[in-house]
């Protein structure tokens, strides 16, 4: 459970393989410049100018969001994070 409290002790679980099959099951377009992290790199800090996601929850709660460079952008210039939004309003 201290995982979810402290994101600095929360690492990338995902191979390769993996990866590439979540880009293929849920449609995320390849030229949005994406990157798994390497199995040693935190979670938090985030990278610079990239959105960290969690598989999980596309898995498990049936959740989409319609990435576009237009999306990215618009976070980016308002300094929001994407797990700052919530689709409820």
């Amino acid at each position: 459970m201290a995982n979810k409290i402290n994101l600095s002790t929360s690492y990338n679980l995902l191979t390769m393989e993996k990866f590439e099959e979540v880009l293929e099951m849920y449609r995320i377009l390849r030229d949005l410049n994406l990157v798994l992290p390497e199995s040693d790199e935190p979670i938090y800090p985030f990278r610079t100018r990239k959105i960290s996601l969690y598989t999980k929850v596309f898995e498990y709660c049936n959740y989409r969001i319609s990435f576009t460079i237009f999306l990215t952008r618009v976070l980016t210039f308002h300094k929001v994070h994407i797990t700052q939004v919530n689709p409820f309003g």
